[in-house]
């Protein structure tokens, strides 16, 4: 077992990676270091990188009730190997022993919750006032499971701030659901949705309530879903009332050419400064390129990251935007036809979703 406990963060078998069918299968040593410190000590547990069963879940599940300290439970890609009959019977074990519990941060994202996991943890999810982040990407959650889960967060959560839900085909209906539940999330700051098969009537819903409950949000990553037609409005509306907003990604959304002004003009005449921009795949052409990073530094002199591959600009547009940034390596490279090399000092981020503000 890895961890300093005078820093309460303990991780079960780091890089060990093996299937643990019950408690005592861990080393002593282990086991005496969570019966000892679970109560009073330990604040922050990290199971992932391992295969638990649903007796270990059981087990593991009694010890978070005894717990005063913990606050920030990592108990993603924990399932490996598992029969998903078993899946929501062991999240249940582990969602129950958090009941009660000063439970902030709860991460179970890359395990197949499905549907009836999805069950078994709305009872922790029901009454976790105090949650502020909540992770449960690429988990098999299905349209079910999406609705199950939103409608366990609109009843428990207030005071939720992050909420990542992506990989779990959401699709319209799921999507319908988050918006349903997010008048009752109105301190929400980051929404990620990305690859959730989302399209016009999902994504209508869906940034619409964005705009009339969440007044503080900052990120809002819905990239591969669909974007254009009426919703492009409805994204044109919410830059211009989210007025906190500093990071957005909007990329491979089937963004038609001409539906890219009215992106630009809304950011042109809000008052967001956004330090993060995801606009990959949009048609973009040159000119409209050199608006927005015009609009883009007018604003926020500190714009961090802006990815805008896979659109059309001539070599003079990928010049200005080369220049504009300078010696800042937040420029992703182009993909245009009519580049020669890509740009040495771009350094791709693996993840929008994972930078912070």
């Amino acid at each position: 077992m890895e961890g300093n406990i005078s820093k309460y963060v303990v991780r079960v078998r780091p890089d060990k990676e093996k299937k643990i069918e019950e408690l005592s299968n861990l080393d002593k040593e282990e086991v005496e270091t969570l019966e000892k410190n679970i109560e009073n000590n330990i604040e922050h547990i990290v199971l992932t990188g391992n295969s638990y069963s649903k007796k270990f879940c059981e087990q593991i599940g009694e010890l978070f009730k005894k717990s005063t300290k913990l606050t920030r439970v990592d108990v993603h890609d924990t399932f490996v190997s598992r029969l998903k009959t078993e899946l929501p019977e062991a999240i249940g074990f582990l969602g129950n022993g958090l009941i009660g519990k000063n439970i902030i941060e709860l991460d179970i994202s890359d395990n197949a919750v499905n549907p009836f996991g999805a069950i078994a943890l709305s009872p922790f999810l029901e009454q976790a006032t105090s949650l502020k982040v909540f992770l449960i990407n690429n988990a098999g959650l299905g349209i079910d499971g999406v609705k199950t889960i939103s409608a366990a967060l609109a009843k428990g959560t207030p005071n939720l701030e992050k909420f990542a839900i992506t990989r779990n085909r959401a699709e319209n209906p799921g999507a319908i659901a988050i918006a349903e539940a997010l008048p009752k999330l109105t301190k929400l700051k980051e929404l990620i949705v990305f690859q959730d098969v989302i399209k016009k009537d999902g994504m209508l819903a869906l940034l619409k309530s964005l705009a009339t409950n969440c007044p503080d949000l900052e990120l809002l990553d819905i990239r591969d879903n669909f974007l254009k037609e009426e919703t492009i409005q409805e994204m044109a509306n919410l830059i211009k009332v989210c007025k906190k907003l500093r990071a957005l990604n909007i990329s491979d959304c089937n963004i038609e050419e001409d539906e890219n002004d009215i992106i630009i003009q809304a950011l042109e005449e809000s008052e967001v400064k956004l330090e993060k921009l995801g606009y990959n795949y949009a048609e973009l052409n040159s000119n409209q390129a050199k608006k927005l990073i015009d609009i883009l530094f007018s604003r926020n002199s500190e714009l961090k990251r802006l990815d805008i591959k896979g659109n059309d600009f001539n070599s003079a547009t990928q010049k200005y935007y080369k220049e504009k940034f300078g010696d800042k390596s937040g420029l992703s490279n182009f993909e245009s036809d009519d580049e020669e090399e890509e740009d040495p000092a771009a350094q791709l981020v693996k993840d929008f979703a994972n930078l912070h503000i």
